[in-house]
């Protein structure tokens, strides 16, 4: 049984030829070598959140992702920054954007976390270590180990929704790479919950067309972005 405040998605994904079943829905310490807004956005070729329109909302992301045994990203920060533009050309029918401004390279021995969880209540261990009350928290771990409770849902990927007391949305390795799951899960950041249509982002089952946000959708994210995540508005 899943709670209220924990929503999550299950079906096949055919993203660019891949398909996979996924089930969707402290702060560091100062040695960490995030990489400040500047080093973003120079490698993304622009700049964000200085949009001229009021009524576009901005939000910043801390865009967390582990490091493997060579000590090299799962997703690299030019694939986040390209996620980031997926899930921006999804989220622009209801004036909403993103911004990484920070990227945070998570080495999981010295946190003492598990490369490949495989039980849910690692989840909110993860949270717990990388939370930061001034950005929405995206994090992509290694791929999962189906021996424990994770394994027992075919889950890739899980958001914490308004409500809860540690908050972020966990990926694992496999689906880190496709914005259009990125985009859902932060629906459910946003408040979202599940409808049945093929054609929404917000559908269980996500293909490279369930793109569509409803305009009640829209007003509904962009309440939630008002109430639960003012902090992490940049606009």
């Amino acid at each position: 049984m899943v709670s209220d405040a924990l929503k999550s998605i299950f079906g096949i994904v055919k993203l660019m030829g891949f398909a996979a079943f996924l089930l969707g829905g402290g702060n560091q310490s100062a040695a960490r070598a995030d990489l400040d807004r500047s080093a973003v956005r120079k490698e993304a070729g622009r700049k964000k959140c200085e949009r001229s329109d009021p009524d576009q909302l901005c939000l910043a992301l801390k865009y967390s992702v582990y490091k493997n045994r060579a000590g090299q990203p799962v997703v690299s920060m030019a694939e986040a920054i390209e996620n980031v533009r997926e899930i921006d050309r999804v989220w622009s029918q209801c004036k909403v954007e993103f911004e990484i401004e920070s990227f945070d390279p998570v080495d999981p021995i010295r946190d003492e976390l598990n490369f490949r969880p495989s039980d849910t209540g690692e989840l909110d261990v993860i949270r717990r270590r990388l939370e930061d009350p001034d950005h929405l928290l995206l994090v992509t771990t290694g791929t999962w180990n189906r021996a424990g409770s994770l394994g027992g849902s075919g889950a890739n990927a899980w958001t914490a929704m308004p409500g809860e007391n540690l908050y972020g949305a966990i990926l694992e390795k496999p689906v880190g790479r496709f914005g259009n799951i990125i985009a859902h899960e932060l629906g459910h950041y946003l408040n979202l919950d599940h409808v049945n249509d093929a054609q929404s982002l917000m559908n269980p089952i996500i293909y490279d067309h369930s793109t569509y946000l409803s305009p009640f959708q829209c007003q509904s994210a962009r309440w939630a972005i008002r109430n639960y995540w003012q902090k992490m508005v940049r606009n």
